[in-house]
């Protein structure tokens, strides 16, 4: 059944307005402007690259690689207590979350109204 791209279907219609809802809810709107605000804020930026690193590090130690120092443990430690005390990074850590469960519900409803896993089976066939 060859389909016309001139022709938009009522699923695709239906997908563009889920996806505008998405995107003008208020959790979408904050994590999309604290995420702008992490990327801004050179500080924190510079400190979630070394910890990426160091993490990185650490787990390429647990598979059998150069184990840390006990300099690199410190820092890590150290990085860890200054990230959760930024104000804007626990701001952004919750937005993620809340939008993370926005998106989980709406997968949900999804799901059940095909009766499937919908992000699952979509991952799967990716």
């Amino acid at each position: 059944m060859a389909v016309d791209n001139l022709e938009v279907s009522p699923v695709t219609e239906a997908a563009k307005a889920l996806a505008e809802a998405l995107k003008n809810d208020a959790r979408f709107t904050d994590w999309r402007e604290l995420g702008a605000a992490v990327e801004k804020n050179e500080g924190l930026k510079t400190l979630l690259i070394r910890f990426q690193q160091l993490a990185q590090k650490a787990q390429i130690a647990q598979q059998g690689g150069p184990q840390l120092t006990e300099a690199e443990v410190a820092e890590i430690q150290d990085l860890q207590k200054n990230l959760q005390e930024d104000v804007l990074f626990n701001r952004h850590n919750q937005a993620t979350g809340a939008l993370l469960e926005m998106l989980q519900s709406a997968n949900e409803a999804l799901s059940e109204g095909i009766g499937l896993d919908f992000a699952g089976n979509v991952a799967a066939a990716g």
